[in-house]
């Protein structure tokens, strides 16, 4: 390279801070060399390459440039040489010596690197060369932050001797942080995870596992999930379902999971009604949990349902709070009487108010025994609401709004049949008889079967979901594999679509329940086999829907219409 070029070296004020500046011509390998520099920067307005002002930048530059001895005895001084006398400019020679040598020699790359650690990952930060970023790229699991511009490196030995050999060492203070996070993964058996409390905050559990791509995403997937820095720890809300659905996700990848000093696998689907009743009394005082208990024993014995028995709980959990553990069972008529009435004054639902006094009227009446005379009080007035249905055109166009196939399947399921939203929900593969063309729903309201037409038009599109989806159990499965999609994920979905097809009607997901029943009947279709299909006990239910078909009101003349009607003939 004997291009003729003259390089100057001096001190200039920079960006509030004095930086060495490198004045030349444009050459290739000059440039190079200062990649290898850390901290190196171009100026646009100086049209110069600047340093920060340290010995490190004095040391590199020095190894480039021989004359700035003169720089160095006096920084004021501006030093000037010719580009033929720079020696050894392109490359910097490797040396375990020289400050800057380390990693260097491989890095084509041209801006500073900046190190730090958070979330179990080591964070990179370094400007852009495609060369870095290829050798990034090679190393497992490594990915792009976008929304915080850096690089996310996995905490292992050997990606921290790689980083160390291409882009300088790591400090010890985040060293130190790797080693004591690295404590708290279970060492010693590889397939094991561990839940604790986080003592500092009981809402939260500190989850320990070994640190593995499904791992990592397993937890990252969990909603609320965050890195305490200060436990050191990955933090996931203490709420049962989200337990469940972490030891079930490590089960799924071949590791259990150690919870309250014991290794559970699976532990959600052991759907026991022990479990089910040690999750509907714990965290009560004694005497409260014991009335619970007892409360739910008669329920189980009874056999009602988890939902039935989840509500009755709730509403006599509040009853026994208000009024003592040991004043319920000293109460009088006129006293019940007053706390209902208190609840009314709240502006609870009418529906809701009637949970109450059942929750209430099974203790005195199925436990207590009491005579109906001592308990009995004064029920709300009945209201008489018509249910909400939609028409066939504006089905029509909710079933236009559903692209994904699982979505699609499952609405227009529900009203081909007339389905529950748990029904839906529930149904599993071996529930559908495509020879017979029927559905058997198991296990209904008031644990009642039935069977409900299959059409000809929900068989087909079954078929096509049945075989693109691999179906073996749950026809139509959750986010969790082995569970049963979620209730409260289709309500949105139908939600969504009713919203994007501009339907303003106050509709909801079991409105295609009423939609089915009153289609039926503007159909003709016997009101006895509608109490049949749709599973009612009582025909007084079924017959609300005759209430609101289209074609007993279109017989029905407006006396407004005759009025004008016989105007016009008058007239005539």
């Amino acid at each position: 390279m004997k291009t003729s070029n003259t390089i100057r070296v001096e001190r200039i004020w920079k960006d509030s801070q004095y930086r060495i500046a490198v004045y030349s011509k444009y050459d290739e390998d000059l440039i190079k060399s200062f990649y290898a520099i850390r901290g190196r920067r171009w100026s646009n307005s100086k049209k110069c390459w600047h340093f920060p002002d340290n010995d490190h930048s004095k040391k590199a530059l020095g190894v480039l440039f021989p004359f700035m001895e003169c720089f160095k005895a006096d920084p004021v001084l501006s030093c000037t040489s010719s580009l033929d006398e720079v020696t050894d400019k392109a490359v910097i020679k490797n040396n375990d010596t020289d400050p800057v040598k380390r990693g260097q020699n491989n890095r084509a790359g041209n801006g500073a690197i900046r190190y730090s650690y958070g979330g179990g990952k080591i964070l990179v930060k370094l400007s852009y060369n495609r060369a870095d970023v290829e050798f990034l790229k090679r190393l497992k699991g490594t990915y792009w932050n976008r929304s915080d511009q850096h690089w996310v490196v996995r905490a292992t030995d050997s990606h921290i001797a790689m980083l160390e050999d291409r882009f300088g060492e790591i400090s010890e203070e985040i060293k130190s942080q790797i080693k004591r996070v690295h404590q708290h993964i279970p060492s010693s058996n590889p397939n094991h995870a561990a839940l604790s409390l986080y003592e500092k905050d009981p809402k939260f559990l500190k989850v320990a596992f070994p640190l593995k791509s499904a791992t990592i995403n397993l937890v990252k997937s969990i909603s609320g999930r965050r890195y305490s820095k200060n436990a050191r720890a990955w933090l996931i809300p203490n709420d049962s379902k989200i337990i469940r659905m972490i030891i079930d996700g490590f089960s799924e990848i071949g590791i259990t999971t150690k919870y309250k000093g014991e290794i559970v696998s699976k532990q959600g689907k052991e759907r026991t009604w022990d479990r089910r009743q040690q999750h509907l009394i714990q965290h009560n005082e004694k005497s409260v949990e014991d009335i619970l208990r007892h409360y739910t024993d008669l329920m189980i014995g009874m056999r009602y349902s988890w939902s039935s028995v989840k509500t009755y709980v709730r509403c006599f959990k509040r009853y026994v709070e208000i009024i003592g553990v040991e004043k319920v069972k000293k109460m009088e008529r006129s006293e019940i009487q007053d706390y209902f009435n208190d609840l009314s004054k709240e502006d609870v639902a009418l529906s809701t108010l009637n949970q109450h006094i059942n929750a209430v009227k099974f203790y005195y009446e199925k436990i207590l025994r009491w005579a109906r005379a001592k308990y009995e009080v004064q029920r709300p007035r009945k209201s008489s609401s018509l249910p909400k249905v939609l028409s066939q055109g504006e089905m029509r166009r909710i079933f236009e709004q559903l692209d994904n196939l699982k979505h699609r399947t499952m609405v227009y399921l529900t009203y081909s049949g007339g389905l529950r939203l748990s029904e839906v929900c529930n149904l599993e593969l071996s529930d559908i008889d495509f020879d017979r063309m029927q559905i058997h729903i198991r296990d209904s309201k008031h644990n009642n079967d039935r069977y409900v037409p299959l059409s000809e038009v929900i068989a087909q599109l079954l078929k096509q979901y049945i075989e693109q989806f691999k179906i073996t159990y749950w026809l139509f499965e959750g986010q969790f594999k082995g569970e049963p999609y979620s209730p409260r994920s289709l309500q949105s979905v139908f939600k969504r679509a009713k919203e994007k097809a501009g339907i303003r009607k106050k509709a909801t997901f079991h409105s295609l329940r009423h939609s089915y029943a009153t289609h039926l009947l503007e159909q003709g279709t016997d009101v006895r086999l509608i109490q049949e299909l749709l599973g009612h006990s009582d025909i007084h239910t079924t017959l609300k829907y005759t209430h609101v078909t289209q074609e007993s009101l279109r017989r029905i003349k407006s006396p407004l219409d005759r009025l004008f009607d016989e105007k016009v003939s008058k007239n005539d």
